[in-house]
């Protein structure tokens, strides 16, 4: 880089301003309000200090619209985000500034994220505490807010009925066999979704009852 750089051309793309410098190749995508810290003309002749300090504002400036954008999408953990964004190449130091500065404003917060995602399974894929709180730990949450947000969904939850919502899901493939590998292959199913074997146990013996009961009727 040479020790003088002239800033060619300041162009402007909506809420952003792309800089055109002697020493680059490519335009920097900075935003308007640093044009102004700066104190950006055309014409101007820059520091290679300067410039470096514009290269790392603009990754930054990068970094949170990448953020932004797949936060539009859906919600993501901390650790999941910060694995897309590494993903797309951003350094560790612009990443962690990102994170930090979208914790503070509120846009992602792990343990709102891990409830309304634990609460969504137990109402469409029903399942077990042990279960969901390996589910929430693979969306990189951690074990101690998995394990909090599992307890909160399940306070005013039965959870064997739940493991009875999820055998009923699967009660036309089941039934056809006899009691005996009707019992083994439910309660491996319900063990594997997470519910404990009493709550398996339990959760097929009242459906059973209540087959048993439409018969007598």
């Amino acid at each position: 880089m040479a020790d003088s750089i002239k800033l060619e051309k300041i162009i402007h793309r909506g809420r952003n301003v792309a800089l055109e410098l002697s020493s680059l190749a490519h335009p920097l995508i900075i935003s308007e309000e640093l044009v102004h810290k700066h104190r950006l003309v055309e014409g101007i002749v820059l520091t290679p200090s300067q410039v470096e300090e514009l290269v790392v504002e603009a990754e930054l400036l990068r970094c949170e619209e990448t953020a932004a954008r797949l936060l539009a999408r859906r919600q993501h953990s901390a650790g999941e985000l910060k694995i897309k964004l590494r993903q797309r190449r951003f350094s560790l130091e612009t990443i962690n500034s990102t994170l930090e500065k979208y914790i503070h404003a509120g846009l992602l917060d792990d343990a709102r994220y891990a409830y309304e995602l634990a609460e969504y399974m137990v109402d469409q894929r029903p399942c077990g505490k042990s279960y969901l709180t390996a589910f929430l730990q693979r969306k990189y949450i951690d074990r101690a807010t998995a394990e909090q947000a599992v307890a909160a969904v399940f306070t005013n939850k039965d959870e064997t009925e739940i493991a009875m919502t999820a055998l009923r899901r699967r009660w036309r493939e089941f039934a056809q066999f006899e009691l005996e590998a009707l019992r083994r292959k439910s309660y491996t199913y319900l063990t594997s979704r997470g519910f404990p074997f009493a709550v398996a146990k339990e959760a097929l013996a009242r459906i059973l009852n209540e087959k048993n009961e439409v018969t007598k009727d």
